[in-house]
């Protein structure tokens, strides 16, 4: 990293999370807050880029911190910490984090150790196991089976064909790890075959859930049954090729006491301009490419999903769909929308810009770690007061405008936030603040760079500019 000159630049170590933020030492119960730190999601990046624009800003905030040990161990961390604390909830942002809690709230109400736990919403370990393994979302989740999909055996030499280009995804692993395209003509070799056909046990590495204490937890729900064949070691789904598609967006909204609310779509961009575009690029929130039929489209598609996991216990949380929006419209001429994944969280990559954007002095009220919090805590987040007063999507339609949208508000500019993927920096620091504009990596992983701007152009460019900075 070049020496920088710059009032506006906070440059954090590595153990950057050590520092603590100022709170009032008043702090009401109703405000201790548990969050679950990562491997990848450190404590600085909380209390650096998201908590200053919360409202959780002067909380009583612990982490638990789950990059090392077991399931069985985190479990234990979780379940000491909201005994303990009775009064905390327990913020989980990403999918290894909503693993551990919503086990644990299900060993919890299953063992009954204490009928007066009141601080075990917004998690369900059906729901989330149902979003998050692949095969379990396309076959029993309302409006996921869009695209041509077959389950992989450890059995199978040869990958399932389906009749056009596919994608294979193993089912234990996470994001884009060990997925890869492959034709619809020859033969491909099954990564995950197993030539000795001996069977594997439930829980081992192969198995549909890697953890024991998983595998049960799944065995109690009737209608995952079959799903639950040892053999079974991922999927292969259609490939939606670059040319097909208009855009890729994630979808994100929230249930509140069993009702679903809208709150924002964002686009997860590729490199089509640089001739590569099944490489990620990046995010950006609100939306810059929907129409206003898109937008009314990717909303009906969120209910579809969302409605099917509110019925099976999905309360007081964020969702988020990712969506694919296709080029080639349907026989009655309709907007299509299909199904990608499906989280059932927080969209935590955009965490730091829904709070900077939607939160602090904004106006919005509708910083997500603050709503999913608030909603944790049996407190209705502000967007939903709003929608109930106003109209169902009153705050979403205040963020979200269709292309060629003005300003949110009279006088008022909508701004736009970035999250930029790029090559981590050797020597540069975990994170890097500026003005409007941040580094952050941590190793073994890529460089996020968030910027915010008047528009998605000079968002990008300040990600671009700070980013060089760093070299």
């Amino acid at each position: 990293m070049s020496s920088i000159i710059a009032e506006n630049i906070k440059a954090e170590q590595s153990d950057c999370w050590e520092e603590q933020l100022e709170r009032t030492d008043n702090t009401p119960p109703s405000q201790q807050l548990t969050i679950i730190s990562t491997d990848h999601w450190l404590r600085c990046w909380f209390e650096e880029l998201i908590l200053p624009t919360s409202r959780y800003l002067h909380s009583d905030v612990k982490y638990i911190d789950i990059a090392t040990g077991s399931l069985a161990e985190h479990i234990e961390l979780v379940k000491c910490a909201l005994h303990e604390r009775p009064n905390a909830v327990c913020f989980a942002c990403t999918d290894c984090a909503m693993q551990v809690y919503s086990a644990t709230v299900a060993v919890i109400n299953q063992e009954v150790l204490d009928k007066e736990w009141t601080n075990l919403a917004g998690a369900n370990f059906h729901c989330f196991f149902l979003a998050t393994n692949k095969l379990a979302c396309r076959t029993l989740v309302a409006g996921c089976n869009d695209l041509t999909f077959a389950a992989v055996r450890d059995s199978d030499q040869n990958l399932p064909k389906l009749g056009v280009d596919g994608f294979f995804k193993p089912l234990d692993e996470c994001g884009s790890k060990g997925v890869f395209k492959y034709s619809s003509s020859g033969e491909t070799p099954n990564p995950q075959y197993n030539s000795s056909g001996s069977r594997m046990a439930m829980g081992s590495k192969k198995s549909i859930v890697s953890d024991p204490i998983l595998a049960k937890l799944a065995s109690r729900h009737a209608e995952l049954g079959d799903l639950l064949d040892p053999e079974i070691v991922g999927l292969v789904e259609e490939y939606v090729s670059p040319e097909s598609r208009r855009v890729v967006i994630s979808i994100d909204g929230y249930v509140w006491n069993g009702k679903i609310y809208h709150y924002c779509i964002s686009d997860n961009v590729y490199k089509e301009k640089e001739g590569k575009p099944e490489e990620f690029s990046h995010l950006v929130t609100p939306s810059q490419r929907l129409t206003a039929q898109e937008i009314e489209a990717c909303w009906k598609k969120y209910d579809i999903v969302c409605s099917d996991l509110v019925r099976r216990g999905l309360n007081n949380q964020f969702l988020d769909v990712e969506a694919f929006i296709l080029k080639q419209r349907s026989s009655e001429d309709s907007i299509v929308v299909k199904t990608m994944e499906v989280n059932a969280r927080t969209f935590c990559n955009q965490l730091p810009m829904f709070s900077q954007l939607f939160g602090g002095e904004t106006g919005f009220e509708g910083c997500m770690l603050s709503a999913a919090a608030d909603m944790l805590h049996g407190i209705a987040p502000p967007m939903s007061i709003l929608d109930d007063a106003e109209g169902t999507n009153t705050f979403s339609s205040r963020i979200l405008l269709p292309m060629g949208g003005e300003g949110t508000e009279a006088g008022k500019q909508a701004k736009v936030g970035i999250c930029a993927y790029l090559p981590a920096v050797p020597g540069c620091p975990v994170l890097v603040r500026g003005f409007q504009v941040s580094y952050y990596c941590v190793e073994g992983f890529e460089a996020q760079v968030y910027g915010i701007g008047t528009s998605e152009e000079m968002a990008l460019k300040r990600c671009k500019e700070f980013y060089n900075l760093m070299k």
